[in-house]
């Protein structure tokens, strides 16, 4: 199946911080004939439309790294107005209650939507191993590593 997810928000403050967020979604999933694996992706991309030219607080600014973006980077690694990131995962039910996913994430931030490459585009490939019913994912060991080296990410949940 998919997904695909947008979303408008305004953030208003007494002082001059005020800023528009924008963001779009989208997840697929394909069971590619085999009934125990499925390919996950996922494409996001998010930006900040500032008033009179200012800048997004820090601790709002988009960031990479972390168990939602880029697990091969620690989290708020990379900042800025805008970001993109791209993830692709091979979930396989090793048994009914385990699962193992092989998996790469990739993405960019940048001042501004139009400044989003993939020049230096951080890479992050990975495995993980999740606790999981045939509804949800109850916890996520993954091991990732990165031009900063390896990390291990523990959280409750799918990764998207």
């Amino acid at each position: 199946g998919t997904m695909v997810g947008v979303a408008v928000r305004r953030f208003d403050s007494r002082s001059a911080d005020d800023f528009t967020r924008a963001s779009l979604d989208a997840r697929g999933y394909l069971r590619p004939g085999t009934p125990r694996g499925v390919v996950a992706v996922r494409a996001l991309l998010s930006a900040d439309f500032t008033d009179m030219g200012g800048q997004t607080p820090f601790y709002l600014q988009h960031s990479l790294g972390g168990g939602d973006t880029v697990r091969g980077f620690r989290s708020y690694r990379f900042q800025d107005q805008a970001l993109y990131v791209l993830s692709a995962e091979y979930r396989w039910r090793l048994h009914r209650y385990i699962e193992i996913a092989p998996f790469v994430d990739a993405g960019n931030v940048a001042p501004r939507v139009g400044g989003l490459t993939l020049h230096s585009l951080k890479v992050a490939p990975g495995f993980a191993i999740r606790a999981r019913t045939d509804r949800a994912t109850l916890f996520r060991l993954e091991w990732a590593t990165s031009s900063d080296g390896y990390r291990f990410v523990f959280g409750a949940g799918p990764a998207f």
